[in-house]
């Protein structure tokens, strides 16, 4: 997870590829491997070329406080299933996109794909699985901030995808995981337990759709 997969995105998403951005090649493959940051005129460069803030390129390694406790609200609420909860914080977070921080708009995308897995929005949750999440998670472990949020996230992501794909037994570790990384945790109004059988149940209902 680095600047150079947020780049390729981009590309992606805007219909160009990385060679015809105007960077030094050497330069983007000195980025993919973490040897450099990108100097200030190639931030602008991006900035103005993609219509992004320059704080999008220059702060991705920084870490909004505000928003960690919003994405931790969220996390707390899709793991308990509080609705009301849910859709008041996905509209706040919406607020702040793009999001600099790279580690932080990792953790959003994958509860956003939890959200609309869980309201059987399929369409939804592939279109960032193939857009976004496709550039992230297919990266090398040393580029991946590994936190408890961050793995939480995985994991629940990882256990609905998994369930929706048919794949029971792998589903059901993913929720043992995020069980684990729970315990002695008061996660809303449910105590651990209790949010693991509701994700469960979640899924079993989800279980003729997917």
């Amino acid at each position: 997870m680095n600047l150079k997969s947020r780049i390729d995105y981009l590309c992606h998403i805007n219909g160009v590829t990385i060679d015809e951005l105007d960077i030094p090649s050497e330069e983007i493959k000195m980025l993919e491997k973490g040897l450099i940051q990108l100097p200030p005129s190639s931030i602008q460069y991006l900035s103005e070329y993609f219509d992004r803030p320059v704080s999008y390129f220059a702060d991705h390694k920084m870490t909004d406080q505000y928003l960690h406790n919003l994405l931790q609200k969220l996390q707390n609420a899709l793991f308990a299933g509080v609705k009301r909860d849910i859709d008041t914080v996905v509209t706040e977070i919406e607020f702040y996109q793009p999001i600099p921080s790279l580690h932080q708009e990792m953790i959003y995308h994958l509860l956003l794909t939890v959200y609309h897995y869980q309201k059987q929005m399929f369409e939804h949750a592939a279109w960032i699985e193939d857009n976004y999440l496709s550039y992230f998670l297919d990266k090398s472990n040393d580029f991946i901030k590994h936190n408890k949020m961050f793995d939480k996230a995985l994991f629940h992501y990882l256990a609905m995808k998994y369930h929706c794909h048919g794949n029971l037994e792998e589903s059901d570790r993913y929720v043992e995981e995020l069980f684990e990384l729970a315990q002695g945790v008061e996660i809303v109004r449910l105590n651990t337990s209790e949010c693991v059988v509701n994700i469960k149940s979640r899924r079993q209902r989800a279980r003729t759709t997917c």
